[in-house]
């Protein structure tokens, strides 16, 4: 079976882009500036994702704002104050 993905707008949550893997075993989430990726087992249903998006979603959003933040940086470094290779004495 070839895994299934499927992008769906949350209102809560964002973008989740939730894949359906043969060979999963258990629900994997992770966090990237663009969405929340969800891999989860064919035998998984909405209930069980929304379970999990309950129990560890606060921790993903706070991950989230963070990459984007980092990526932001990384993206201009004018951002910051000084260089990125600036030695600083302490």
């Amino acid at each position: 079976m070839p895994c299934i993905r499927e992008k769906i707008e949350h209102p809560h949550w964002g973008t989740l882009v939730v894949t359906r893997n043969s060979r999963a075993r258990r629900i994997i989430m992770r966090a990237r500036p663009d969405a929340i990726y969800i891999t989860i087992p064919p035998a998984a249903d909405n209930n069980e994702i929304e379970k999990a998006l309950a129990a560890h979603g606060g921790k993903l959003k706070e991950l989230q704002e963070k990459i984007t933040y980092y990526v932001g940086l990384l993206e201009n470094p004018e951002l910051l104050d000084r260089p990125l290779n600036e030695e600083v004495e302490y």
